[in-house]
C-alpha cells in the first residue's frame, strides 16, 4: 500500500514523491567536520563495540554542519545517528544539543538503537540503558546468537536475549526515556544482522502458524511484536523502523506470507537495496510501510569518493516501483568531498520525482566495490 505524502516540489505537486527520505550517519565516521584528527574506516558488529575516540566538539560540530545543509533540501530527510547516546563524546547533554539544534532547523532527528545487538538505546557507557551495562547486572539474560544466511550458521557472540521478557520490558522503559528527554522525530531499530538467538526454538509454534517458516524472520516478529506492545510513546505519531537487511524478494516473502501483517501498520520495514532487482509485483506481501536503505557514499565500503548517481537512481525505481514511502543513504561526509555534491543532488530530485530516476534505469555496474545487502555494513 502506497502512504506516500504528497508535497509541492519547486511549486509544482508531485504525485508520486518519496518523501519519508533519511540519511544514516555513524557518529564515528562523520567527516563534515574532523578537526585535525584521524577517521575510523570500519564497520560496526552487532556483538561488538565501534569506538568514538574523539571529544564532545567533533560530535556536535559534525551535527550541526550536517544539519544545516540538510534543512535547506528538498524534501527534508530525516538524519539517522548510530551512537546517538554515548559517554565518550558527551552522553546526555551532547545528544540534546544536536537533537535541540535539529528540531530547531525542522530537521527530524532519528536515533539508531540496537533492540539485540548493538548496544542498546544508550549506545556505550554505565548508564541502566546500555546493554554491556545491563548484562554486567543481569548475566543471565545474556544470549548466544547465530547468524544464519542462505542456508549458513556462524556461531557469533552474546548479546541481550531479544526473546526475553525481562529484556524487552528494559528496552522499551530505555525507549519510553529516550523520547521524553529528547526531541527526536523516531528510531531505526536493529536486532543484530540475521541473528537468531538459542531462545528461538522454544518460541517458534505460534509464528510458524502465522506463515513465517524464516528463523531470523520468526526472531524479528517476536521481537518486536513483543518490543511494540509495550510501548507507551506516541507509536502511531513517530518514525519507528526496523531493519530486516534483506532486500525485497517474491520468493522470500512468498515464503513466508504471515510477514506482511505481522506487526503494527504504523511500523517502517527497512529494506536492503543496495543490490535489490526484484521486478516482480510484491502487491500484498509487504508490510504497509516500507523504506529503502542503500549502502551508497559509505566510508565503511569505500565508496565515499564515487560518483553514484546511477545506483541512487536504480535504488529509487527499485522502491518507486514496489510504492515504498522512502530511501535512505549514508550522510556521513560533506558535499566537498568526491562526488558527494553530485550524489546529493541525485538523491534529492530522484526522491522529489522518481520518473527522473528511470532515466538512469540501468542496474549498478558489476564489480562496483559495493558490497551485497547481505553483508554486515553499518
Amino acid at each position: 500500500m502506497n502512504v506516500r505524502k504528497r508535497p509541492k516540489a519547486g511549486g509544482i505537486v508531485v504525485p508520486n514523491a518519496m518523501t519519508n527520505n533519511a540519511l544514516w550517519t555513524w557518529d564515528a565516521r562523520m567527516r563534515w567536520w574532523d578537526g585535525g584528527m584521524d577517521m575510523p574506516l570500519g564497520m560496526a558488529v552487532p556483538d561488538a563495540g565501534f569506538a568514538f575516540p574523539y571529544d564532545t566538539r567533533f560530535f556536535v560540530e559534525n551535527y550541526r554542519r550536517l544539519i544545516d545543509e540538510v534543512a535547506q533540501w528538498d524534501p527534508v530527510p530525516k538524519v539517522i545517528i548510530w551512537g546517538f547516546l554515548r559517554d565518550t563524546h558527551g552522553g546526555k547533554r551532547a545528544a540534546l544539543e544536536v537533537a535541540t539544534h535539529a528540531a530547531e532547523q525542522g530537521v527530524p532527528l532519528v536515533a539508531g538503537v540496537g533492540s539485540g545487538g548493538y548496544g542498546g538505546v544508550y549506545y556505550e557507557g554505565e548508564h541502566r540503558y546500555n546493554a554491556a551495562h545491563f548484562l554486567r547486572r543481569n548475566p543471565n539474560l545474556a544470549v548466544s546468537n547465530t547468524k544464519v544466511l542462505n542456508g549458513e550458521r556462524t556461531q557469533r557472540g552474546m548479546t541481550v536475549d531479544p526473546l526475553n521478557d525481562h529484556v524487552l520490558d528494559w528496552l522499551a522503559e530505555g525507549l519510553g526515556w529516550l523520547m521524553r528527554e529528547f526531541p527526536l522525530a523516531g528510531v531505526n531499530l536493529e536486532i543484530g544482522d540475521f541473528f537468531v538467538p538459542e531462545s528461538l526454538a522454544a518460541r517458534t509454534a505460534g509464528v510458524r502458524e502465522e506463515g513465517i517458516l524464516d528463523e531470523f524472520l520468526q526472531t524479528l516478529v517476536l521481537h518486536y511484536r513483543g518490543l511494540f506492545e509495550r510501548l507507551t510513546i506516541p507509536f502511531d505519531a513517530m518514525d519507528i523502523s526496523y531493519a530486516n537487511y534483506s532486500k525485497p524478494s517474491v520468493e522470500k516473502l512468498a515464503a513466508n506470507p504471515g510477514f506482511a501483517t505481522a506487526l503494527p501498520d504504523s511500523a517502517i520495514c527497512q529494506w536492503t537495496l543496495t543490490s535489490a532487482d526484484e521486478e516482480s509485483s510484491l502487491d500484498g506481501l509487504l508490510p504497509r510501510r516500507n523504506r529503502g536503505y542503500g549502502h551508497f557514499q559509505s566510508i565503511a565500503n569505500g565508496s565515499d569518493a564515487r560518483c553514484l548517481r546511477r545506483e541512487i537512481a536504480h535504488m529509487v525505481e527499485v522502491a518507486d516501483r514496489h510504492h515504498f514511502e522512502g530511501v535512505s543513504m549514508y550522510g556521513e561526509i560533506p558535499p566537498g568531498h568526491g562526488c558527494a555534491q553530485s550524489n546529493y543532488e541525485a538523491f534529492q530530485a530522484y526522491c522529489r520525482n522518481p520518473e527522473l530516476a528511470l532515466r538512469e534505469r540501468p542496474a549498478p555496474r558489476a564489480g562496483s566495490g559495493l558490497a551485497p545487502d547481505a553483508e554486515e555494513l553499518v
